[in-house]
């Protein structure tokens, strides 16, 4: 099958049918039969090289590793700060500038989402204010552009069923960042929506994305709809559930 996507006849993250993969098959050798056609693709489902997607729709199984990212020296900070002073509290957080990896255009500036559980945001604040040049609570787009300085420290309520963190970390997970670029919050204006296409085709193009997970989240903040429509109109992904 190596011939099919080397020849671009199916790729790799296409959605394709029975019908296009016999044709396919034929393009390169036009005397392969339908009978044997049929045979290859059931045997190559067997192996687990090709994964069925619904009746007739079938995409080539890809391995995508876990998304993982390695925090810097101020995340680190902020996680042994909270953790020292605050054991029992649940929280994640995240940076903007870890989308860059998807982004055609790299984030102007900084800013790192502390999201912690309802009663720990002003304690939260309190403690970090004294530790680093800017801590800003919850704020709107026009005061965090009035004031926000480079690597300015942002801390809200961490929401109900969000998604877990990256494992073994603090970190909030991919699922997570996606939900949010499209809140009416802010985390979700301080990216440009043009950059949304590429960013979502290439998170799920290198990384394992637990869809149910996310949409779950989604529909926690009403946003699943928005989600799914601007996924299936404006991209290339196919999703799975």
């Amino acid at each position: 099958m190596a011939a099919l996507k080397k020849d671009r006849l199916i790729n790799d993250s296409q959605v394709f049918t029975t019908r296009e993969f016999i044709e396919s098959l034929q393009k390169i050798n036009p005397e392969y039969g339908e009978r044997k056609a049929y045979r290859t693709l059931e045997n190559l489902q067997k192996r687990g090289r090709i994964t069925k997607v619904s009746r007739g729709h079938y995409t080539f199984k890809i391995t995508k590793r876990a998304y993982t990212y390695k925090p810097d020296a101020q995340m680190k900070r902020v996680i042994r700060t909270i953790e020292r002073h605050f054991p029992r509290c649940d929280f994640q957080i995240w940076k903007l500038s870890q989308l860059n990896e998807f982004l055609e255009h790299d984030v102007p500036y900084d800013v790192l989402f502390v999201e912690v559980q309802h009663g720990y945001e002003e304690k939260a604040g309190d403690l970090l204010r004294s530790d680093t040049q800017l801590v800003m609570r919850n704020p709107d787009l026009n005061a965090f552009q009035r004031y926000r300085t480079d690597n300015v420290i942002v801390v809200k309520r961490l929401n109900s069923d969000c998604p877990g963190c990256v494992e073994g970390t603090r970190l909030a997970s991919l699922e997570k960042m996606i939900v949010d670029l499209f809140s009416r919050k802010l985390s979700g204006q301080l990216i440009e929506r043009r950059e949304y296409e590429h960013l979502l085709e290439e998170a799920f193009s290198h990384y394992a994305i637990n869809e149910k997970a996310m949409f779950r989240y989604a529909r926690r903040r009403n946003l699943e709809k928005d989600i799914q429509s601007f996924i299936n109109e404006e991209t290339l992904i196919h999703l799975m559930i």
